[in-house]
């Protein structure tokens, strides 16, 4: 009997081939080791939360500032973690938060039946949950949720990306198993613009301190919690290969009255072939806080670009890096709360060889993931 795609993982056949398959790519073709946090594993994802010591200055309470004039600083695929060609970030989700990420991207795909452990159905994966997964809904806002009562007086963002449409009651129930919504920033209104966000004082007052977004399928009449993406947000283009980033509008509109979202993130290419992943060759001029390509230069271009508007949301890949001057260092500056200048950048650049393996990597990847679908 042939199993549905969404109601079952895996075949036993598949789950063995699978994990050959793996086995066989893992040990000929591993990415760069230097980039694997320490403790990772293919089957423990998660790595200890940096000490305090290396915690971002985030006691700036911006009670007077409104929502929309406070620069943020993004995690791009936040649950996509660890050292591997399709990984986006290196530090679990406490962690990004103590390292001063306050909004968290992640995108959401239909993967099980909904069960007690996953009402929603929704799990978080990089482009299919067959190459990267990244676990459930729930389990990703639990861990946010736990770090916010640690921390009662942020204010934290999720963006969720819904590219298969799952509907928004399954979203609901994930948020509303765990008591997201409760927290939930409720706006007056399906889409709004930079003067209607409140200031961080009133969000904290109504201990409404989560803001969700979603981009796709949201319905403010049944669940105002759960806020259009594109009715309050523009974005630039994500899928960028080339230097320096175009701050054109690319999803959303009206730049000069509604937030903005950089995708300060560089993408490469399989040749031939379309595939994209995030480069690291020019990761750390790219996340830099200085330089012509670095965090701040692109967010004064996209400011410049729409007639003095300061974006709201930074998205980067690999948060953590460079180690100092980068992009929590920028954001740091942007809000004006840093008592010390970003220091100088220290380039990483992997070699083309290391390049052509992971290439080979993903290219393997994707067949056995072709072929795991063809054998469901």
């Amino acid at each position: 009997m042939k199993l549905s795609f969404r109601d079952e993982r895996f075949t036993t056949k598949g789950v063995h081939l699978l994990a050959l398959l793996s086995s066989a790519v893992l040990a000929s073709a591993l990415p760069t080791p230097a980039l694997a946090p320490t403790g990772w594993s293919w089957l423990n994802r998660h790595v200890p939360s940096i000490g305090p010591s290396q915690r971002s200055d985030t006691t700036a309470s911006f009670d007077n500032v409104s929502y929309a004039d406070i620069v943020q600083l993004g995690a791009h695929d936040s649950m996509a973690i660890g050292p591997y060609i399709v990984d986006n970030q290196h530090m679990n989700l406490t962690a990004q938060l103590d390292l001063g990420i306050r909004l968290l991207q992640a995108q959401g795909h239909p993967w099980t039946s909904p069960s007690a452990s996953n009402p929603s159905g929704v799990s978080l994966c990089h482009t299919s949950c067959y190459l990267q997964n990244g676990g459930y809904l729930e389990d990703w806002l639990r861990e946010i949720l736990n770090w916010m009562d640690a921390h009662p007086e942020e204010i934290v963002s999720v963006l969720l990306t819904n590219p298969e449409g799952v509907a928004i009651e399954n979203w609901a129930s994930g948020f509303e198993s765990v008591n997201a919504h409760k927290r939930a920033y409720i706006p007056p209104k399906a889409s709004m613009v930079r003067h209607d966000w409140p200031t961080y004082g009133q969000m904290r007052e109504k201990n409404q301190t989560l803001v969700m977004f979603l981009d796709r399928g949201a319905d403010f009449i049944k669940y105002p919690y759960i806020i259009n993406e594109f009715g309050s947000v523009w974005e630039n283009a994500y899928d960028q290969t080339t230097l320096p980033f175009n701050c054109s509008v690319d999803r959303g509109s009206r730049p000069k009255e509604r937030l903005g979202l950089i995708n300060h993130f560089l993408n490469d290419e399989v040749t031939g072939i379309g595939i994209k992943y995030p480069d690291k060759d020019l990761l750390e001029h790219v996340n830099a806080a200085q330089g012509a390509v670095g965090v701040i230069s692109g967010f004064e271009n996209c400011t410049e670009r729409h007639g003095g508007t300061r974006p709201t949301f930074v998205l980067v890949n690999f948060s953590d890096l460079p180690k100092d001057g980068g992009p929590v260092d920028a954001v740091r500056l942007l809000n004006n709360v840093t008592t010390e200048a970003a220091t100088g950048i220290a380039v990483h650049s992997s070699s083309v060889a290391s390049r052509v393996v992971e290439q080979g990597w993903l290219v393997t990847m994707m067949l056995g993931t072709t072929c795991m679908m063809l054998l469901l």
